[in-house]
């Protein structure tokens, strides 16, 4: 037996009521259907808005394209009830009588459209654990995009910057660190997209807003150094994927390129940004990475901070010295690493050997030398040797051999690889391709820049003496 419509106490001319449970899909949909056309010319109020999420919300013959197409029309015409949130908030999780995992997702992404509409924004606050408790995991997917949102749109009522770590950043943390890379992925990316929107609310500050100015920047300084002391035990876990370790470069990317930013639109701003470099290991870890793609990344990143460092030190007095050394220490091991063949030495200023104990040293030597005896710890991770550039490097130097016969001239024997100092003075003299060390290095470099790849350019060429007099 069907049911009929039943009026309720809404106004009876737009024709809403709720639905008995034994109405067939048509009605249901047809009757729902109308409180969305009324809502997109009028909007809904608020006993409409609540009766249409019964509707969503409950068990009943709608399929699933009807669901969506509700939801997407639910326009409110007045603010919204914390009634109507928690209706929302109630029906996620996994359990019986719950809704579909995509209807809960269009439900949240309703709720984050609506925020701004809500009568008492402070409803999301004190429903916020309960709101990520409820999330199932199968719902991942586009979790980390929604707690996003929600971390966005708090960050305008926070008080205390204490309030970052303990009402967004942990929760958040605790529901999407399950132990697989993907959810390291997805956290990582929503602590790059928090920091660039704090960057965004800085920026937008006025400038005689100091202690608006001041709070947002110290919020940003607490998410940095959150996230750098996470990233060492992330990238040594055995579930640390290639996706997460580019997320990890990304979230040092924005950290760099924030200084940057701000020196450019704002120099008083730019004074008060923290300077927050990269634990030592994060930046070692990285550096010894396979793929080539994030190598030069960090150079970028290491070459920008580079810049930020000697604009800051040419306006203030304020950079502490140890991050200087610190930084600078950096340098040196990706430069001998890369460029000077004198991989893990500390013989110079700073150097830190990239961390490993000298003792390992001749371990790892005697390990080479068992390999082949032409290799050498020194220079086994420089452009010609290190296993994810030799094949570029080979590459461009058999290009150039190339284009020098085009021109006519006359090569004996071409380089068989790998390129050492040593072996491009045998060549010349054997009557092949003529080039420099260092001009042969620099090829490379400009080889690796037309493939997208010029962060390590970037970084040798403002940081080496011989390819520039400008080092800090």
């Amino acid at each position: 037996m069907r049911g009929d419509w039943t009026p309720s106490c809404m106004d009876e001319s737009i024709g809403i009521c709720l639905v008995d449970t034994y109405l067939q899909r048509a009605d249901v949909f047809a009757g729902a259907r109308v409180e969305v056309d009324h809502a997109f010319n009028y909007g809904l109020n608020n006993a409409q808005l609540r009766l249409v999420l019964d509707v969503i919300t409950k068990q009943s013959e709608l399929d699933q394209t009807s669901i969506t197409s509700l939801i997407k029309n639910l326009y409110p015409g007045q603010k919204v009830q914390n009634e109507a949130v928690t209706i929302v908030v109630g029906c996620l999780g996994q359990a019986q009588g719950k809704p579909s995992p995509t209807t809960q997702a269009s439900l949240i992404k309703w709720l984050i459209t609506v925020y701004e509409f809500i009568e008492d924004p402070t409803i999301i606050s004190r429903l916020y654990t309960v709101l990520f408790g409820l999330l199932d995991m199968i719902s991942l997917r586009f979790e980390g995009k929604v707690a996003c949102a929600f971390a966005r749109t708090r960050i305008k009522a926070i008080k205390q910057s204490a309030d970052l770590l303990e009402t967004i950043i942990k929760p958040v943390e605790a529901k999407l660190l399950a132990g697989h890379s993907i959810t390291f992925t997805r956290m990582l990316h929503f602590y790059t997209d928090l920091a660039r929107h704090l960057q965004l609310l800085v920026a937008a500050a006025d400038d005689d807003a100091v202690q608006v100015i001041e709070h947002r920047i110290e919020c940003f300084e607490q998410l940095a150094h959150h996230v750098l002391n996470l990233l060492p035990p992330i990238l040594t876990t055995p579930q640390c994927s290639q996706s997460t370790t580019t997320a990890v470069i990304e979230f040092l990317e924005i950290l760099a390129t924030s200084l940057q930013y701000f020196h450019e639109i704002s120099p008083s701003v730019f004074q008060q940004m923290p300077i927050i470099l990269p634990q030592p290991h994060t930046i070692y870890i990285l550096l010894f990475d396979t793929s080539v793609s994030d190598i030069s990344h960090l150079c970028s990143i290491l070459a920008t901070y580079k810049g930020v460092l000697q604009k800051r030190r040419l306006t203030s007095t304020s950079l502490q010295q140890q991050t200087i050394d610190q930084f600078n220490g950096y340098l040196m091991d990706v430069c001998n690493l890369l460029w000077r063949s004198r991989a893990f030495g500390r013989g110079d200023i700073n150097a830190m050997g990239c961390f490993l104990p000298e003792s390992a040293l001749p371990v790892f030597q005697d390990y080479l030398w068992n390999i082949d005896h032409e290799y050498g710890l020194p220079y086994i991770f420089g452009l010609s040797h290190h296993a994810s550039l030799s094949l570029l490097s080979i590459t461009a130097l058999r290009e150039l051999e190339d284009l020098a016969e085009t021109r006519g001239e006359d090569l004996r024997l071409k380089h068989a690889g790998p390129v050492t100092q040593r072996s491009l003075m045998k060549l010349d003299k054997d009557g092949g391709f003529k080039i420099t060390w260092r001009d042969y290095r620099v090829q490379v470099l400009d080889y690796l820049e037309k493939r997208s790849l010029g962060g390590i350019k970037e970084l040798m060429f403002s940081t080496m003496k011989d390819l520039t007099p400008n080092a800090i």
